[in-house]
């Protein structure tokens, strides 16, 4: 009897063991999916807790030092311009000064040809020089109004600073912003025969690109101003750092400067527009 079997028993132990080995792999797999929910349940709660450590990534990202991360108004000027006023795109001369000078100061030519304003200036002494748009006015002086030309040092020393004029009432005040390639960005008022810089305005690091198109922005307000290199800000005028009863008086234009004699540079612009940021297109 021991070594008898059955053979229906045979025949049902097959199943049965189907069934058991079945049944243990189902158990299996609900243990590991229970395992995977746990991982992932563990998962999400070390990620809320990390997360909401201080300093942190949750936390707001601070202010880069060029400006960029800030709110929308200090966005790339060129993003959002608003209504444009005036394009010069230098086909033309269109009210801007050309030809030459020659005095004890410096030798000076403008030329407008090519799609470009360019100045060639070999200085005799140190020289600041301008050209102003006299007869033209943005005509939205209860807003404000933004500038961007792009500027490109063709030759000359890296400390050759170009940029913006504005705020013109007379040839012995007006307002610059100016930049070099070595980095250099300032903020300089003139008043009679003395030079300030108001807000203290130095900046030792702007992000221009030597010998490259760098493109100058400012934003003006009644008692404000903003300034950009490349879309970055790079400073911001309160109303406290000045003394000016509006910044929205007089002209505007392009500056170069030179700090020392035997220097020679030349410089070209082009894009020269005028907006009004705060109006729609």
């Amino acid at each position: 009897m021991d070594d008898y079997n059955d053979p229906v028993d045979e025949e049902l132990d097959a199943p049965l063991q189907e069934v058991r080995g079945n049944r243990a792999l189902a158990a299996g797999a609900v243990v590991a999916v229970i395992l995977v929910l746990l991982c992932i349940l563990g998962a999400a709660l070390g990620a809320i807790y990390f997360f909401n450590l201080p300093g942190s990534g949750a936390q707001p990202l601070p202010a880069a030092p060029d400006g960029s991360g800030q709110d929308g108004a200090r966005a790339n000027p060129q993003s959002n311009p608003g209504l444009i006023l005036k394009t010069f795109t230098f086909d033309q001369p269109e009210g801007w000064a050309t030809g030459g000078s020659d005095d004890q100061s410096a030798q000076v030519t403008q030329q407008v040809a090519d799609g470009r304003y360019t100045w060639r200036i070999n200085a005799r002494q140190p020289v600041n020089r301008q050209s102003y748009l006299l007869d033209f006015q943005p005509g939205v002086a209860s807003t404000g109004y933004q500038i961007s030309v792009d500027a490109r040092v063709v030759e000359g020393p890296a400390d050759a600073l170009y940029g913006i004029c504005f705020h013109y009432e007379s040839a012995e005040r007006y307002w610059e912003f100016l930049v070099d390639d070595s980095g250099r960005a300032v903020v300089a008022a003139r008043d009679g025969a003395r030079w300030a810089y108001p807000g203290g305005v130095q900046v030792a690091d702007a992000p221009v690109q030597p010998g490259g198109v760098n493109v100058l922005t400012i934003q003006v307000t009644p008692k404000t101003a903003a300034f950009f290199v490349n879309g970055s800000l790079v400073a911001e005028l309160a109303e406290s750092a000045h003394q000016e009863t509006t910044l929205l008086s007089g002209s505007f234009g392009l500056a170069i400067d030179l700090g020392r004699a035997g220097e020679a540079a030349t410089i070209e612009f082009d894009n020269f527009v005028v907006s009004a940021p705060g109006m729609k297109p």
